[in-house]
């Protein structure tokens, strides 16, 4: 008869593969549920493949552009919706876990915006998601954000360098809240603030093309 100890051991390492798996399986469907092309679906049931439609971007800008601001908006909050349900979902499916689950959780929805596994891991630039997981994970933080980008779309009447200035002032304070220069800054927690620095990024490099074509355009025009 094996010694209790041993009994002892396997449940222990049960109980931390049942944890590791719900966790993992969550991830997953983040993922997979991030990576819903809306913007694609709702032009396809008008009959447009934005694809083929300026940018040839599947994201909600694209689809206004192509058929209006309200489809555009439409697009826009369902893509959003995929990144605040990933994080405000956590509690009820797996109940108590560590705060890096849902940071977490969001950065699955946002990656597969950005790399649909239905469209061959290609996808949107991933900002109406991410800004759905900044609304979960701190209201605070995406009010700001949202400000800064009302504030640069304002000045440039560009939604892709308003979203780089956004993105930028994320990354700024992510890193300060992540590196404790401004402990707490905005609500923000340490795993917060890497997910906001590491969103700045990510949204930064999706929108290189949009700033260069900015860039070069204002340079054309100066006297």
């Amino acid at each position: 008869m094996p010694p209790l100890e041993s009994y002892d051991a396997r449940g222990t390492l049960a109980k931390a593969e049942a944890a590791m798996i719900g966790p993992g399986l969550y991830l997953v469907a983040s993922f997979a549920v991030g990576g819903i092309p809306f913007a694609l679906l709702l032009g396809l049931l008008r009959g447009v493949d934005i694809r083929t439609r300026g940018s040839g971007n599947v994201g909600a800008t694209n689809l206004g552009r192509s058929l209006g601001l309200t489809w555009g908006i439409l697009a826009l909050v369902l893509d959003a919706a995929k990144g605040v349900v990933a994080v405000a979902l956590v509690p009820t499916c797996l109940g108590p876990t560590s705060p890096a689950v849902p940071v977490l959780a969001g950065a699955a929805a946002i990656v597969g915006h950005c790399f649909s596994p239905y469209l061959g891991f290609r996808g949107g630039k991933g900002v109406a998601t991410a800004a759905g997981v900044l609304l979960g994970l701190n209201p605070l933080l995406f009010g700001v954000i949202l400000l800064l980008w009302g504030v640069g779309y304002a000045i440039t009447r560009t939604v892709g360098i308003a979203s780089s200035i956004a993105a930028a002032a994320a990354m700024v304070i992510g890193l300060l809240a992540a590196f404790e220069v401004v402990p707490r800054l905005l609500g923000t927690s340490v795993a917060e603030g890497w997910f906001a620095a590491l969103l700045g990024v990510l949204v930064l490099v999706r929108h290189r093309s949009n700033l260069t074509h900015y860039i070069r355009s204002r340079a054309r025009g100066a006297p």
